[in-house]
């Protein structure tokens, strides 16, 4: 077959396929959108280009070679011609904003606003160790006070303060101290475990409120 049949030939099939897509676009979801006036231009050179073909084959020595192109050529100009229709015909493409809307995600939600952390076990085991230096009540309860100024704590540090302390007046003390920065409050039933008798942990409740 002469090269510009041959390339007449792939144009029309190439278009062919994109019009076949875009006939169908409204079925599928992933479409297939051409330019109506670019096909159309092509469409039109490529019916132009088959007829220089068509005059050239004229000269065609061969009747038969002659006559099998005229009917080949005839095919293609049909064919390029109801693309041509098919393309020119076809509605404008229409932008679905609601789908679009639809499809993007939604935005994400800003994070979660952390809460306080206890301290960290590391710094805990240098407040005990303070506490077992200090000598008197007073300047273990002082170092309480101090940590529990920027600090916060879990319950079951705040028990093992109580621990380091000997008289239950200063336990009860040290937990009221610390309890506005517990960081663990439904666990607070604990810290009344570390009492042993009933008039301190009622003491502690009436300082706590809980």
């Amino acid at each position: 077959m002469p090269k510009p049949i041959f390339a007449a030939v792939i144009l029309a099939l190439v278009l062919g396929g994109a019009v076949a897509l875009a006939e169908h676009e409204h079925e599928r979801r992933d479409r297939v959108i051409v330019d109506k006036h670019w096909t159309l231009d092509k469409v039109d050179k490529a019916l132009d280009e088959l007829r220089s073909i068509e005059e050239k084959n004229e000269g065609n020595t061969s009747k038969s070679s002659r006559r099998g192109v005229r009917d080949r050529i005839d095919d293609l100009r049909k064919d390029l011609r109801e693309l041509r229709d098919t393309v020119d015909t076809a509605p404008e493409a229409r932008w679905d904003h609601d789908r679009d809307h639809d499809d993007v995600p939604p935005p994400t939600p800003p994070p979660t606003p952390r809460g306080p952390v206890s301290m960290s076990p590391s710094d805990f085991d240098s407040l005990l160790a303070a506490i077992d230096r200090a000598s008197f009540a007073n300047d273990k309860l002082n170092l309480v006070r101090t940590a529990s100024r920027d600090g916060w704590f879990t319950t079951d540090q705040v028990v093992s303060v109580m621990g380091r302390l000997t008289f239950s007046n200063d336990k009860v003390e040290a937990a009221a101290i610390m309890y506005p920065h517990v960081v663990d409050t439904p666990n607070w039933f604990r810290a009344y475990g570390a009492l042993e008798f009933s008039a301190d942990r009622d003491r502690l409740k009436k300082r706590t409120g809980n």
